[in-house]
């Protein structure tokens, strides 16, 4: 005669059930903090006739987004999401539509202990040039973010 095994199963536990939802959250894209945040400190001189802006993309909630007026120099001070795109556009930035949009900037993950200073450089033609640190233009002093 075959002998029968039975295993009673004990239904989980809540603290169980959390451990396992915030592995799979965690493998799926779905952290429960999401990307690291970064500060950039984004150095401006626009020397168009018309305004402009610098917008994050993928765009978050509320969007992040800078307004530069035509001939203006300026610095802004912003917390960025790892792993965004900055992008320059003409005009004021619109979250819904990218386009006309420029890569100005790739804000990484990695460096979110430390300030990240970006400069973009509009030329009265509209060329944009674009680097990383203060910019040898810029004479007002360090930014207080």
């Amino acid at each position: 005669m075959a002998r029968r095994y039975h295993r009673g199963v004990r239904s989980p536990s809540l603290f169980a059930v959390a451990i396992v939802m915030g592995l799979v959250m965690s493998v799926a894209g779905c952290g429960i903090g999401g990307p690291p945040v970064v500060k950039v400190v984004s150095y401006v001189r626009n020397a168009t006739a018309e305004d402009g802006g610098i917008i994050a993309r993928p765009v978050g909630n509320p969007p992040v987004v800078v307004n530069i007026h035509a001939a203006s120099v300026g610095v802004a001070c912003s917390d960025v999401p790892g792993g965004s795109q900055l992008s320059w556009t003409r005009g004021a930035p619109n979250p819904t539509d990218p386009t006309g949009e420029q890569l100005v900037a790739l804000i990484g993950s990695q460096d979110s202990g430390a300030p990240r200073l970006i400069w973009i450089d509009i030329a009265a033609n509209g060329d944009v040039t674009t680097g990383t640190g203060e910019p040898e233009w810029w004479d007002s002093g360090p930014a207080g973010c």
